[in-house]
């Protein structure tokens, strides 16, 4: 009993030591919290003030005094691709085409609302994929796809071997209508870089090689391939509480014809989440007014991330050719395409993706080849090997094309490429 008393006193006289060391340890941890605070504070003033410094030296506000806000900045993008694709058990079983680019774009921020940018390529060859598989076909290209676009990258402008040329060049301009944002976008254009666009399926250099994915052959894309200058005027908004919608309408012409015999292309799009994972969904439509065959076409695009590790797309495109324009360049009615990516594959290679997509493409009867079916299927799968932190992509590829070139392929065989893409961003 005389223990217990004894510490039970013990405890009671030691209380208010052990309530003063917890109060003094609050004290600090507050005092420590505080003097964090003010050292991110200060952080982040200075860290500003570098930046300034910083834009004051390269991008001096040579304008200020005139009342013009100067030059902002300088952007710079780069990359350069190279590809060697090749048949396999096809006759000739020996045909190959090797294929490089190069690609500057350049961004100048004037103000802050005003934009140029001009962007350059270098191609190794003036008629990439598509003539190089020629002498495998019948009286079509390769493909279906080749009257349009080809079955490889290349670019809206064809370069004699070191030749350098405008890919697009132009300005931007920003301006507001009850507090939603208006981007106006006028200059030489490839329109394929603003509609029918695909999270998974839009860039040849680094996801699908087979211009079938990368944009829909029913559309009339125009090409200043043959020296012709394409110019358009583009206007892009987005709206809704979080920007969930976006409305983009441009039209495209060469100079002499302007007003006349132009394409309008406009784009709805709609960015939402399906079990908490993003998505995207466009509808796209085309009004060509040429006067040999004036049609409209419609198309809806679709990307949604499944998981963390895996994307699904899908997209649809229709057009009505007029019957008897047999002469318009672009004979494809239909076409769909449907895949999907998987990213990081290998556990110890977060950075790979895999690729695989199947594609279709309808051209109408006896308009290509008499008798021939006019239709192609394309099959493709790569494998994206990210090297030195994704600063080199190594993509081994394979397509398998049924029907190639609408049953005109010279000796009826199927067609299987094998392919090896290096694409080096800097």
């Amino acid at each position: 009993m005389r223990a217990a008393i004894v510490l039970l006193a013990t405890a009671i006289l030691a209380w208010p030591v052990h309530a003063e060391s917890d109060a003094l340890l609050r004290a600090e941890a507050a005092d420590l919290a505080r003097r964090a605070e003010a050292l991110e504070a200060r952080r982040s003033v200075l860290l500003r003030q570098d930046v300034a410094s910083y834009l004051a030296e390269v991008a001096p506000e040579a304008g200020a005094q005139g009342g013009g806000g100067g030059l902002q900045g300088i952007t710079l993008h780069a990359s350069l691709t190279g590809v060697i694709l090749a048949t396999v058990g096809s006759d000739p079983s020996d045909t190959h085409s090797v294929h490089g680019d190069i690609a500057l774009d350049f961004d100048f921020a004037v103000t802050e609302n005003l934009n140029l940018f001009v962007d350059l390529v270098a191609n190794s060859d003036a008629a990439a994929f598509p003539a190089a598989f020629g002498p495998i076909a019948g009286t079509a290209g390769a493909t279906l796809s080749g009257l349009v676009d080809g079955i490889g990258v290349d670019g809206t402008v064809s370069t004699a071997p070191g030749d350098v040329a405008a890919y697009q060049w132009g300005a931007s301009w920003t301006f507001f209508v009850a507090d939603h944002a208006v981007e106006v976008m006028g200059g030489q254009l490839d329109p394929r870089e603003y509609y029918a666009t695909n999270a998974f399926a839009s860039d040849s250099r680094t996801q699908f090689l087979n211009n079938l994915f990368d944009d829909p052959p029913a559309l009339d894309w125009p090409t200043n391939a043959g020296g012709t200058s394409i110019y358009g005027l583009r206007f892009f908004t987005e709206f809704g509480s979080k920007s969930q919608y976006s409305f983009d309408v441009g039209w495209f012409n060469t100079p002499g014809q302007w007003f006349n015999h132009g394409l309008l292309l406009m784009e709805f799009a709609w960015k939402g989440r399906i079990s908490d994972r993003e998505f995207h969904l466009r509808a796209y439509g085309q009004l060509n007014t040429a006067p040999d065959d004036p049609a409209g076409a419609f198309g809806l695009s679709f990307d949604w991330y499944v998981t963390g590790k895996i994307g699904i797309f899908a997209r649809a495109t229709v057009k009505d050719n007029q019957p008897g324009a047999a002469n318009h360049p672009n004979q494809i009615e239909s076409d769909w395409q449907l895949g999907a990516v998987f990213f990081g594959p290998i556990p110890s290679r977060p950075d790979d993706q895999v690729g695989v997509a199947v594609g279709y493409i309808k051209g109408p009867v006896d308009a290509i080849i008499p008798g021939a079916q006019n239709h192609e299927t394309v099959v493709e799968i790569y494998y994206t090997f990210a090297m030195a932190n994704g600063k080199i992509l190594v993509t081994p590829e394979a397509q398998f094309v049924i029907e190639p070139g609408g049953s005109s392929f010279a000796n009826g065989d199927d067609l299987f490429l094998l392919g090896l893409r290096i694409h080096v961003p800097f």
